[in-house]
């Protein structure tokens, strides 16, 4: 296991702060894709809708276990 360098409390809030803007916007684009994927009636395009939510909702996981681990408070 590598040894971490410490990381200042001012820094750490910083890169939280940044991290939940981009979190936000995540959870904007998981709005819009389910109201997409409401809307379409072709079956690939559910399927490729479902697909994206799952990636968008695995990037928004890992950011938020990223804030946690590394951003902690």
């Amino acid at each position: 296991m590598a040894i971490t360098k410490r990381i200042d409390r001012p820094i750490k809030n910083a890169m939280r702060a940044r991290l939940e803007h981009i979190l936000q916007h995540y959870r904007e684009i998981a709005v819009s894709i389910d109201k997409f994927r409401v809307q379409t009636a072709n079956e690939e395009y559910v399927r490729f809708w479902d697909q994206l939510q799952h990636d968008n909702d695995e990037l928004m996981r890992n950011i938020s276990r990223y804030m946690v681990m590394r951003c902690n408070r």
